[in-house]
């Protein structure tokens, strides 16, 4: 029989304890240690004698180095003495080392209370105090971010550069110059963008696959920060798959080909032909679809950093494809932290 000694106040604090697994002792947590000890067995009793805790776990004995049985690392054993008629001499939790249990043992003498339910939720209530303290601390989190978040949500237009009606106009000009030639049509907005922008603009055309909700394409990343990012995305050979529901507006102005959407409860696929846009709205989805060669110049504004993970998933629950996920993510943590040193947000 394990025999533990403790006051009620100071369980939650009692760090350590010893388990022996396979002939070796192991520290653990003293609250999962205490659980472990209860979970074990059948028949725990608990009394309390003049404030105190004893535990009484027949079979359950833990033992440390040499056979001698150990409990939580900074227990006082200094001042541990036998209890009699009903007192403890030490007012500190203590396990006595000086005598070990055995199932054929009796209680100690100075445990006469019986085991009332009353008193065992009273002890795991102490031993679940931490946790309350995570709440705590969450919930102070979650109010001083609150008004943050609430803040830059009013203000999120103060922190865009582009123009979403004006990225329209300039792939309709785009088109209208270079027609189906995608490369010069794509060469002519970057130009014009870097000229408004070319502190915020990468010039460098560097393509790489992109696996998202089911569908298959490549992207050049134009731009990307917190709040905008702007790339242009499409394949030559026609994918389809889910839009994903975002926290941004995301506007898909068609470059060339033309893409097909679907919505719930309708009959007929919207369609958006070379020169349009596609507004998908932010927090709405769609199913769509680019029949054969279908390439847009993509941007979305909103909160960007939640999008990633959408964009991520793919590749890690289902394509594997690491060298492309580390690609995408250098570059994309590149122009992220690169505009915020620049001053955008």
């Amino acid at each position: 029989m394990t025999c533990v000694w403790c006051e009620l106040a100071p369980v939650a604090n009692l760090p350590f304890g010893s388990v022996c697994e396979a002939g070796v002792s192991k520290s653990v947590p003293f609250a999962r240690w205490l659980r472990l000890h209860l979970s074990e067995t059948r028949n725990p009793t608990i009394k309390a004698p003049s404030g105190h805790w004893q535990l009484e776990l027949p079979g359950a004995v833990a033992h440390g180095r040499k056979g001698k049985m150990q409990g939580p690392a900074n227990l006082s054993t200094k001042n541990n003495k036998r209890c009699d008629n009903g007192y403890c001499s030490s007012t500190k939790p203590f396990l006595n080392p000086s005598r070990r249990c055995s199932r054929r043992q009796t209680p100690f003498p100075c445990a006469p209370s019986p085991f009332s339910s009353t008193s065992y939720s009273r002890l795991f209530a102490q031993i679940t105090m931490p946790s309350l303290g995570r709440l705590f601390t969450l919930a102070l989190w979650i109010g001083l971010l609150t008004p943050i978040y609430m803040f830059l949500e009013k203000n999120l237009e103060k922190f865009y550069i582009f123009d979403h009606e004006h990225l329209h106009d300039l792939s309709k000009r785009a088109i209208a110059t270079h027609g189906n030639d995608t490369r010069s049509v794509v060469n002519y907005i970057v130009t014009e963008l870097n000229g408004l922008h070319p502190t915020n603009v990468n010039l460098d055309e560097e393509w790489v696959f992109n696996n998202a909700g089911g569908a298959m394409g490549a992207m050049y990343i134009i731009h990307a920060s917190i709040t905008e990012y702007l790339i242009v995305f499409g394949t030559a050979i026609g994918t389809e798959g889910h839009s994903g529901r975002h926290t941004a507006d995301d506007y898909f102005n068609i470059l060339y080909g033309t893409q097909l959407a679907y919505v719930p409860g309708k009959y007929e696929p919207e369609v958006y032909p070379q020169g349009t846009v596609h507004h998908l709205h932010r927090g709405d989805v769609k199913q769509y679809k680019m029949d054969e060669g279908c390439f847009a110049l993509e941007y979305a504004r909103g909160w960007i950093p939640p999008m990633l993970f959408f964009g991520f998933a793919d590749g890690l629950s289902s394509t594997l494809d690491f060298p492309t996920l580390w690609t995408t993510t250098r570059i994309t943590g590149r122009e992220m932290i690169s505009n915020l040193l620049k001053g955008k947000f």
